[in-house]
């Protein structure tokens, strides 16, 4: 049938809709005999249908027409349709080929007209003629997909056994329901009758339509316009027509009617719409129409599905509906939205109008637009245009995109940068950015333009992020190469041919090449050298000149090109200022004649410098010690700047001139012309820069053994470990470099190992020479320097107990090159001073080639170590330290320079900074010549200088020496040394008197002898013949015999002083002492009977006739100094003279007391001549003359001031205390008397008790009334008289008690009251604890405040 069917259609018949009923009987010839009978008008059987009934004679073809027949003679019946295949026969996969070739052969034999009856019968009895191969099933496939059947994309055919399944209604057409497709009526029993089974549907079967809905429109729009004006809606909406025009914002009612209805879908078994969505704009979102019941015009029910929205955007838009997920038939269509007629709304620029008639501010990316004129405007927002952009909001212009990045889009917030291999070509406002060409890249994103490849490398394509390398280190001529074959060798390498022939890049050995590159050979650049052997083997030349570049082995003339970096003089040549000198016929008697000059120079130097050494401590005076410091340390600076050469600093002239001069301090004796002589090589010259120390060695070694033939007492180890010692502390650094040698050394480029800097022909670590060398330095370290630290070292770690112990006075003697030049207390400085030299020598050492860490080293330690000179100040004298420390600081300034002038710093061209090191250079050498000329100047010039020194014991007779030095001062305008005036350190007190002391005053007391002080300005005074005086007091006892002899040492008070180290010592105490005590020492003894000022006066007024000592009571040196009026002592005429006088200043002073008379004689030779200018004298009382107690009072009585000396025994004096009753007796009586009481340090406050039970009674005449006169004076501010102070002490306390006497006084008796005028140099401030507040208080008018005692440091 389908094959019929498809004749039928394809000439426009389709049997599922056009005939009126379609019945199945299930047999054809049913069929024949129905349309023969007419119950069917067509009927569709098998092609030899009729032809059998016809055979047969149950039919004729009369009573039949064939539809469209197809005459074919070669087919023996009627057919009305094209062959098609039948009944083919197919195998299953798992069938053998070769079972397939025999079923297929014996298939296509098989002939029911063969003659054969094997092959015939089969035919005959099947009812087939026979079987040949296949035709084209395509043909067959194309009628069954054109009736339904086939399903081309599933590729599978229709195969239902039930007819309903089987209908395959047309487009435009549904199958009715089951009920409605077959016909009941009018069918025959056993036929399946079909009437009409596609119904067509309606047309249109859903129409959409839209209309207008009320709208609220906002303020902006002229709603009387919009009214004005008829939208326009179509009444069916049809494909890609317009379907509506209205205003923007008008609401519509889109309506989809469905003209079938559920109801009719399901009777005609049409698809029903589950699922009906509208979209608006082809890119907003599908939204779902919702479904209500509709009535159609013929009042059937059905359905419509309606949606609402406002009109969108001005424009035309595409609706589109989808039903059940497909396009609706009649989608899409056009609709079009006009703006509406607007309000005038004024907005601000770079602001849009609202639908509420506000103005807001445009986002960013977009920019404020007007539209139309005046007065219909529209303030709007447009987006940015592509290139452009608009980060901000409320604008009125975009901003073009920066080079380098691009806006591809409207609207843009910000450009995006242009990605790696891209960029805008330089050009601003573009919207893409273009690919970089061939031979350009843009390595990071956002570039501005695409550069051009660097040399070196190429890029091949459009769009490289970066350029490729050329191989094998070759390099490009241009920029911008585009392929590899632009790559060969660059300049700064060259071309080496490799084992195969082929040619590899090797980098040029900088800097000692220059490679010009592309073929070109290295050359050797100036300052570095190569072998002949070697050429690409550079080695740097210590001393740039030297090689001056070009081909393999060229040196500077006269030098040795076969030596590494030049390093050694050619044979017939020598070294000399910096360049090697033909010898020029250099006999040897030359070299003779320079070493004799070398040593009658270095003898007698060697032989003063020993002597000097090994002077006796005691003879050392600070000048001479820093004459010697001084030279040592100049020496030692010299040295230092050897080994600032040293390091891999580039210096500046004139500093690398100087450095270079400085040759001979680090032992080289190449400038001695040896090699003119004889050829050594270096581990002889070598040896040979050591034999100086040997020679050193050696001539020490002989002048002192000559010394101990001529002296047999010389001790000739000590002296000449203390002399070599001197002289390896000194030479240290040049000692310690010269042992050091091979191992200074320097780099060569690349791996070419390194050199010695003093041989740059000797590899270091690399050659036999240089391990013969090293072994020699270590051994000449383990010999010379290395015992000289252990020996500091050991000896430091014992001084303390060497200066106490005479068994360690041999070993202090070895060692005193270490301790003599410093203070006592800064013994331990040489040890500093040796590690200080150590390290300095260490670092070219320890820091090779690496300049900027042997500055910073250096400069720190330079930096510490004179931190540490500065903290400690060891040296004697205080402009040799402060030398120390500038010289310190000016090499840190030259080496700093040299550092920043160097070219590893960011300075190297800062023309300023030699000019600094230079100035800083030339200030050390000048500071050291000053420092020198002024140390031998101050040796040689004494100041200032004392004509008389007075020894003496300070708690016995501080006083009576003040005096002395006062009255000896005035007497002969010399100046006199007392240790209260001009002592500043106790380490100069012996060296001064050595040094600049005239005379040599011994005033012996009770303890004189006994101190150590003393007995060393003794000792001292002896040992340099120093003229010596002796002055006797009554208290002195000479010393017994084996006090001088074993009981020296405890009969001195030693504890706390060390006068060893001083170079006194117990047996020139001894010495001194029998002389000075002998008859060879001219001595007064000064006489007990008279007051202490009198017999000073009088010892004063006889040394002038010191010479003469000697005639007096026969060979006595001893003189006794008798009274004398001519010294202007006051005599029994003086004192009734004092009787007649009033106004007077009376001074009282404990008779029995020398040191208070001495001091009151101090005082009084100090008020003498501002008295006199008052019209006052001054009376000593008890000093001499017998005062009788009435006349006493009555001078007392008429005085205008009595000072009274409180001294120790003061309150057991009764000459004192009948003063001081008189005078306050004479207070109460109306007497212009004031009292003016002196409080010295050996006086103590008495307290109450004190006064009432310890006074003894026998003192007082009137008890109760003597009493509260001792007690009253006690109630008056005492000014301090401190009499062992200095000069200026004791005149500002004179001037205090000056200042308490009145200026003027009434001699006619009339009283005039002057209050008390206290100094402003002096403070009296302080209370006195000891005035009780049971001493009972007075109503005198001259009664100011109670006594207060002052001391010393009540003294400004």
């Amino acid at each position: 049938m389908q094959l019929q069917q498809a004749e039928l259609l394809a000439m426009g018949f389709n049997i599922m809709t056009d005939p009126v009923r379609l019945t199945f009987s299930y047999n054809q010839n049913n069929i024949v005999q129905d349309v023969e009978s007419g119950y069917a008008d067509v009927g569709l059987v098998r092609t030899d249908m009729i032809d059998r009934s016809v055979a047969e004679g149950n039919t004729r073809w009369e009573n039949f027409r064939l539809i469209n027949e197809i005459p074919d003679a070669a087919f023996p019946f009627k057919r009305s349709t094209s062959f098609t295949p039948e009944w083919p026969i197919g195998a299953l996969t798992h069938v053998p080929n070769e079972m397939l070739e025999v079923v297929a052969t014996s298939l296509w034999a098989l002939d029911r007209d063969s003659t054969d009856p094997a092959l015939a019968t089969p035919g005959i009895t099947g009812e087939f003629a026979t079987w040949v191969p296949p035709m084209n099933y395509l043909g067959l496939l194309g009628m069954l997909e054109s009736i339904g059947y086939y399903n081309p994309k599933e590729r599978n055919c229709l195969r239902s056994e039930d007819v309903y399944e089987a209908v395959q209604c047309p487009s435009g057409y549904v199958k009715q329901s089951s009920e409605k497709a077959f016909c009941i009526d009018d069918c025959k029993d056993g036929y399946t009758c079909l009437c009409r089974p596609c119904t067509k549907l309606q047309e249109p079967a859903l129409m959409l339509q839209a209309r207008a809905l009320e709208t609220t429109w906002p303020p902006t729009v002229d709603t009387d316009e919009v009214q004005a004006l008829e939208p326009h809606f179509e009444k069916h909406c049809k494909r890609m027509d317009r379907c509506l025009q209205v205003a923007t914002g008008q609401r519509v009612r889109w309506t989809l009617l469905d003209q079938i209805g559920s109801v009719g879908r399901a009777q005609i078994n049409a698809p029903m719409l589950d699922e009906v969505k509208i979209r608006l704009r082809f890119d907003a979102d599908w939204q779902p129409m919702v479904k209500r019941s509709a009535t159609l015009p013929s009042g059937l029910s059905s359905e419509e599905y309606i949606f609402d929205d406002a009109a969108g955007t001005v424009g035309t838009h595409v609706v589109e509906v989808m039903i059940n997920g497909e396009q609706a038939v009649m989608s899409p269509v056009v609709t079009v939205h006009t703006e509406p007629p607007q309000r005038i709304i004024f907005c601000p620029s770079g602001h849009r109008s609202e639908d509420d008639g506000s103005c807001t501010p445009c986002p960013p990316g977009t920019l404020g637009h007007v539209e139309g004129t005046a007065p219909k405007v529209k303030h709007s927002c447009l987006p940015c245009m592509p290139g452009l952009y608009q980060p901000y909001s409320s604008q009125v212009m975009c901003v073009l995109c920066p080079a380098g990045r691009g806006a591809a889009h409207d609207g843009a917030t910000e450009c995006e940068a242009c990605a790696a291999g891209s960029s805008t070509m330089g050009k601003e406002g573009r919207a893409q950015c273009e690919p970089c060409e061939p031979g350009q890249e843009a390595v990071a994103p956002g570039q501005e333009r695409c550069s051009s490849c660097p040399r070196g490398t190429y890029s091949l394509d459009e769009g490289s992020s970066e350029c490729i390398t050329c191989d094998s280190g070759t390099t490009t001529r241009e920029l911008g190469s585009r392929n590899a074959s632009s790559c060969s060798c660059s300049a700064g390498n060259y071309l080496m041919k490799t084992a195969g022939g082929q040619g590899q890049c090797q980098a040029c050995q900088t800097p000692s090449f220059i490679c010009a590159g592309f073929g070109a050979e290295p050359v050797i650049v100036a300052g570095y050298m190569s072998l002949v052997d070697e050429p690409l083997k550079a080695f740097a030349c210590l001393e740039p000149e030297h090689c001056p570049g070009g081909g393999p082995g060229r040196c500077a003339a006269h030098r040795d090109a076969s030596s590494v970096a030049c390093g050694d003089c050619a044979a017939g040549s020598y070294e000399g200022s910096g360049k090697c000198q033909p010898c020029q016929e250099y006999q040897s008697w030359k070299l003779a004649l320079v070493l004799l000059a070398v040593v009658i120079v270095m003898v007698p130097v060697a032989l003063a410098s020993m002597k000097f050494v090994n002077r006796e401590d005691f003879f050392m005076t600070h000048s001479s010690t820093d004459v010697a410091v001084l030279v040592s340390m100049s020496v030692s600076v010299l040295q230092a700047f050897t080994t600032f050469g040293m390091l891999s600093i580039t210096w500046f002239e004139p500093v690398a001139s100087l450095f270079k001069a400085l040759g001979a301090l680090s032992l080289n004796l190449q400038i001695l012309r040896v090699s003119c002589v004889v050829t050594i090589g270096p581990v002889a010259s070598f040896i040979l820069d050591l034999c100086p120390i040997l020679a050193c060695a050696g001539i020490a070694f002989g002048s002192l053994l000559i010394k101990k033939v001529r002296k047999p007492g010389t001790d000739f180890m000590a002296q000449y470990v203390n002399t070599m010692g001197a002289l390896g502390s000194m030479f240290f650094i040049s000692i310690v470099l010269g042992c050091m040698q091979p191992f200074i050394c320097y780099s060569h480029p690349g791996r070419n190992g390194m050199s010695m800097r003093s041989r740059p022909s000797v590899l270091c670590f690399d050659s036999k020479s240089h391990t013969l060398m090293s072994a020699v330095g270590i051994v000449a370290l383990g010999l010379v320097p290395l015992p000289l630290v252990a020996l500091a070292c050991y000896s430091t770690r014992k001084y303390p107990l060497m200066i106490v112990r005479s068994e360690s006075h041999r070993l202090l003697t070895a060692t005193r090159f270490l301790f003599l030049k410093f203070k006592e207390e800064k013994y331990f400085y040489g040890i500093v001073l040796m590690a200080k030299s150590l390290l300095i020598c260490l670092v070219p050492v320890a820091f090779r080639d690496r300049g900027q860490v042997q500055v910073v080293i250096m400069t720190s330690m330079l930096c510490v170590f004179v931190q540490v000179q500065q903290e400690l100040r060891p040296w004697h004298s205080n402009v040799t330290n402060t030398v120390d420390g500038l010289i310190g600081i000016l090499m840190t300034v030259v080496l700093v320079s040299g550092a920043l002038e160097s070219d590893y710093t960011a300075m190297a061209q800062a023309s300023v900074l030699p000019i600094i090191g230079t100035v800083a250079l030339v200030l050390i050498a000048v500071l050291a010549v000053v420092a020198i000329v002024r140390a031998i100047y101050r040796h040689f010039r004494v100041w200032p200088y004392f004509h008389h020194f007075v020894t003496h014991h300070k708690a016995d007779a501080a006083a009576q020496a003040r005096l002395l030095k006062m009255l000896i001062d005035t007497a002969y305008n010399q100046n006199t040394f007392i240790d209260s005036d001009h002592l500043k350190d106790l380490d100069t007190l012996f060296d001064t008197v050595k040094t600049r002391v005239g005379q040599l005053i011994v005033l012996l007391t009770r303890d004189t002898l006994k101190r150590p002080w003393c007995s060393g300005e003794i000792a001292t005074a002896y040992k340099c013949n120093l003229e010596v005086l002796v002055m006797t007091g009554a208290c002195f006892c000479a010393p017994t015999v084996d006090e001088l002899g074993a009981q020296l040492n405890t009969y001195i008070d030693v504890s706390g002083v060390q006068l060893s180290k001083y170079g006194i010592h117990l047996s020139d105490i001894r010495e001194a002492y029998h002389w000075m005590l002998s008859e060879a020492v001219p001595s007064l003894a000064l006489c007990a009977d008279e007051a202490p000022r009198v017999r000073l006066e009088q010892a004063v007024a006889c040394l002038k006739n010191l010479s003469s000592f000697s005639t007096i009571s026969g060979n006595s040196s001893v003189m006794r100094v008798m009274s004398t009026n001519s010294s202007g002592t006051r005599t029994p005429k003086d004192w009734h003279d004092h009787l007649k006088r009033s106004g007077l200043v009376v001074l009282s002073a404990d008779p029995n007391d020398d040191e208070a008379g001495a001091a009151a004689g101090i005082i009084i030779v100090k008020l003498q001549a501002k008295l006199g200018h008052m019209g006052s004298g001054l009376h000593m009382l008890h000093e001499g003359v017998y005062e009788e107690p009435a006349d006493q009072r009555r001078l007392i009585e008429l005085s205008r001031a009595l000072v009274v000396l409180l001294t120790a025994r003061t309150l057991s004096s009764k000459p004192q205390l009948d003063a001081i009753i008189d005078g306050m007796s004479a207070k109460e009586t109306g007497s212009q008397l004031v009292v003016i009481p002196l409080s010295t340090p050996s006086f103590t406050f008495p307290s109450e008790t004190f006064l009432a039970t310890s006074l003894p009674a026998e003192f007082y005449t009137k008890p109760d009334a003597d009493l509260a006169q001792i007690k009253g004076l006690f109630r008056f501010i005492a000014s301090a008289f401190t009499f062992h102070a200095s000069n200026d002490v004791i005149q500002l306390q004179t001037d205090a008690i000056l200042d308490r006497i009145p200026a003027h006084f009434d001699k006619h008796g009339g009283r005039r009251i002057r209050q008390l005028s206290i100094s402003n140099k002096i403070s009296m401030a302080r209370t006195n604890s000891l005035a009780s507040n049971e001493l009972e208080s007075t109503q005198s008018s001259d009664l100011e405040s109670p006594l207060v005692p002052l001391d010393e440091d009540d003294v400004n």
